[in-house]
């Protein structure tokens, strides 16, 4: 495509961080716009303050980790501003949980005698679309183990792949081992921006909002799509808006969309298309962040409902909190449970979860009894998408387009988003035809920026 070209008209289904980095890359060389269902903009990327003048809390994406390349990338471009934090170790689970097991010598032993399995594993480059890693479950390649270390493998696939062991492969377990995260080989040399571990100045929520500002009047949210249909000159999408229904039509559409509700709204797809995408399997998760006060001031924070006994409502740690000193300006902390522990609260009522978050927090922290001043709930239906045995064979299904209708979204890499970045930004090059279609999946981390 040539700078004087017509520009194509685009309409990007979805305004998370696959959608929005699309929009980014296409905003200088195409007509697009971003329609959104919710009210906000970033997807996950969602932040709130009690008060205006309070403390944030995010009800999503918490870090950008130093391998986020293309995140930071993102946030330097809109002007969005980010913070070097110290709090890399507390997110070492596999630390974390290794720790806090007490387990006896022996079991130790097993554990270190795994870890170095996987480390094997990861040494030794080879086609990520064998059956020895990408067909096995990573439960099926662990063994018999003691119940220690199985747990311990349990809580770390929750905590980093928000599956259990047998829904993910050996090779998502490689991607996601050690300090890697992007790349399931330890002789990868890994690209990383230079502020390391840091967080987004007034949450995560703010990346979200300052790419929609830099997309100016692209982005229509609290807008429902109903249908994504071929049309006479391409698509047609219809939808509602507050009740109203309205139509948007475009020659190309980028489906950013989780992939169940692509399935919705695409209902004409190819069957080779819906069969890959009906592969897609999510983990659930719910955040709960936890606002607390000063020191000196007195809160009557209570719930109306009891929470149940003998379930786990939140992480025991709480190692995530806002960054100024909690006594002097009051503090956010960061609480969530993955898809295990979500899928038994889920349809408990908001004050039943308030409760138990609250009760397993002052376990920690019990100084903040009278300190509380307010405990939000967020579901998250399509929280991670899960890297199953099979993926990789899937990916180039997953990812190639139907005529002019392209998709993009975390379930095309690992769930995170430097990789939901990086597919809107593949994306909207294969729209313009700038660079091949290429599944994120298959080769050693993020590609070149």
């Amino acid at each position: 495509m040539s700078l004087d070209s017509p520009k194509p008209s685009v309409v990007v289904l979805g305004g998370g961080m696959a959608g929005l980095s699309c929009a980014h890359e296409l905003a200088s060389m195409a007509d697009v716009v971003v329609l959104e269902r919710e009210s906000w903009l970033g997807g996950r990327m969602h932040s709130e303050r009690l008060a205006p003048d309070g403390p944030w809390g995010n009800f999503g994406a918490q870090m950008i980790t130093a391998d986020r390349v293309n995140v930071v990338r993102l946030a330097r471009a809109v002007g969005c501003s980010l913070t070097t934090v110290k709090w890399a170790h507390v997110l070492d689970r596999a630390r974390l949980t290794f720790q806090g097991m007490h387990v006896g010598t022996g079991d130790q032993e097993v554990l270190r005698q795994t870890i170095e399995r996987l480390e094997d594993e990861q040494s030794r480059r080879r086609d990520p679309a064998l059956s020895e890693l990408d067909d096995r479950s990573f439960a099926d390649w662990l063994g018999d183990l003691p119940a220690t270390v199985r747990d311990f493998w349990e809580e770390w696939s929750q905590g980093l792949a928000n599956a259990r062991t047998e829904e993910i492969s050996l090779y998502a377990a490689m991607c996601l081992w050690g300090d890697q995260r992007v790349s399931p080989w330890r002789d990868a040399k890994l690209a990383r921006h230079d502020l390391g571990d840091c967080v987004v100045d007034g949450g995560t929520g703010e990346l979200g909002r300052l790419l929609g500002e830099s997309l100016r009047d692209r982005c229509v949210t609290t807008f429902e799509v109903l249908e994504c249909r071929p049309g006479a000159a391409g698509y047609v999408i219809n939808g509602t808006q507050g009740g109203v229904e309205r139509d948007f039509e475009a020659t190309n559409v980028v489906c950013a969309l989780p992939a169940p509700e692509a399935l919705e709204v695409l209902p004409w797809l190819p069957e080779w298309k819906r069969a890959a995408l009906a592969s897609v399997s999510y983990g659930r998760f719910l955040v709960t962040p936890i606002w607390v006060g000063p020191a000196g001031q007195c809160s009557e924070f209570v719930t109306a409902e009891a929470h149940r006994d003998g379930v786990t409502y939140a992480l025991p740690a709480f190692p995530l909190r806002t960054s100024a000193d909690p006594d002097e300006h009051g503090a956010c902390y960061q609480s969530w449970v993955n898809d295990g522990d979500a899928q038994e609260i889920w349809e408990d009522s908001d004050e039943s979860i308030r409760s138990g978050v609250r009760a397993a927090f002052l376990r920690r922290f019990p100084e903040y009894a009278e300190r509380i001043v307010g405990i939000g709930v967020k579901r998250w239906r399509f929280g991670l998408p899960k890297f199953a045995p099979g993926r990789v064979k899937t990916a180039p299904l997953l990812v190639a387009p139907v005529d002019a209708l392209h998709f993009c979204g975390d379930y095309l890499g690992i769930a995170n988003l430097e990789q939901a970045s990086l597919s809107g930004r593949d994306a909207a090059r294969a729209v313009l035809g700038v660079s091949p279609v290429e599944s994120i999946i298959g080769y050693a981390g993020a590609s070149p920026l």
